[in-house]
């Protein structure tokens, strides 16, 4: 739906007559006589969500904050409802639309080397020493500069714009990597050039940021050392033990990919391997379901209350399944992502703590414990969908 259609949702349905719940009876004092509220039920609430929605993706309104999109469309309802004698849309875009730039974004590259201008994938490769390189956009990190690619963005939200133009380029570089992989004596060392810290548009503007994988260092003090060996994984051999001890350890292993992985959609899929390393099984059908079901279950069988298995069968669903499968996987917050890490650490811990204390050797016998546990169909019935 464009926002013109959005817009005009809205005002059809801010107009029409629907029943409401009687409001509570106000004293006068406190009453607002300046002009009546809008209150909308049902599908004029539809309408509302289906024009933020429509605002968001359009590259006229983008520059603006979540929060003036919201207070926006709260106005436009409330205008649709109170002057139901002119339309309000003309005067809605005029005043929020900007006409969209079409810019130049360009991104240093460290480890690639271009001696001529070259078209690729949409894309332009520069050689560094032809390419006009603002140098105060450079900040910490920036390594030596080999090229420099540009492309072509459109908005009017230089960070938009900005995470446009990097994806852009960052499908050339992998297409390009991939095409290079056919010359069997390049060494993968030199597949692994990067887009730098900064960027910048032509004709002003840019900026830099760290990056995703700098390290920053940590002081080992005997605070955090007593902290760091208080735990299961502590104790994890390094090599042999139970079948149970080599669950774990293959688990750590992705667990510690995960920590050390900069996509959040890498991570995420990283943790997912970590967990079903502890509590998947090939056999299983309803994979998303037993996974979150079993992690609930685990503190459960510990007496820790458990964590809403729901999370994991929506991250499982919409975003593990979609991405291993070809599908698009749903964006996961950074808040999201440090919650599941959070809950997949423990689990690990909790796989370790719950074999000790049952005496069980084998991944098997533990799991079998998890699903035959009386209180599965009651969270089952909870918290995940029929």
């Amino acid at each position: 739906m464009t926002v013109e259609q959005a817009l005009r949702a809205v005002e059809r349905t801010a107009r029409e007559s629907v029943e409401r719940p009687a409001p509570p009876a106000v004293p006068r004092k406190f009453r607002m006589s300046a002009h009546r509220k809008y209150s909308p039920v049902d599908h004029q609430v539809d309408a509302l969500e289906g024009l933020e929605v429509a605002l968001a993706v359009d590259l006229r309104f983008e520059h603006m904050k979540e929060r003036e999109i919201k207070e926006a469309v709260e106005g436009f309802g409330n205008a649709a409802f109170v002057r139901r004698d002119v339309s309000q849309i003309a005067a809605f875009i005029e005043e929020h639309a900007e006409e969209p730039q079409s810019l130049v974004c360009s991104f240093p590259i460290e480890g690639l080397t271009v001696h001529r201008e070259i078209e690729l994938s949409g894309v332009t490769f520069t050689p560094a020493e032809q390419a006009e390189i603002p140098q105060h956009m450079f900040g910490p990190g920036q390594g030596p500069i080999g090229a420099v690619v540009s492309t072509t963005c459109k908005g009017t939200n230089g960070t938009a714009m900005k995470e446009r133009a990097r994806k852009k380029v960052e499908h050339a570089l992998r297409q390009l990597r991939a095409g290079l992989r056919e010359h069997r004596m390049i060494p993968d060392q030199q597949l692994r050039f990067q887009l730098g810290t900064s960027y910048w548009f032509h004709g002003g503007g840019g900026g830099w940021s760290t990056r995703s994988d700098q390290i920053i260092d940590v002081g080992l003090n005997e605070e955090l050392l007593e902290l760091a060996t208080s735990t299961e994984i502590a104790k994890l051999p390094a090599e042999g033990g139970t079948r149970i001890e080599k669950a774990a350890r293959r688990a750590l292993q992705w667990f510690d990919d995960a920590l050390l992985a900069t996509d959040p959609l890498k991570e995420v899929l990283y943790l997912f391997f970590a967990l079903e390393g502890i509590l998947g099984d090939k056999s299983d059908k309803l994979k998303g379901e037993n996974l979150a079901l079993r992690r609930a279950l685990l503190s459960h069988k510990l007496d820790q209350g458990f964590t809403n298995p729901g999370r994991i069968y929506g991250l499982y669903d919409e975003v593990r399944s979609e991405a291993v499968h070809g599908g698009e996987p749903l964006e996961v917050s950074k808040s999201e992502v440090s919650k599941f890490q959070w809950d997949v650490r423990r689990a690990i811990n909790e796989f370790l703590e719950y074999a000790h204390k049952e005496g069980f050797s084998k991944q098997g016998k533990l799991l079998d414990a998890l699903d035959s546990d009386p209180a599965r169909e009651e969270i089952k019935a909870g918290f995940l969908p029929d």
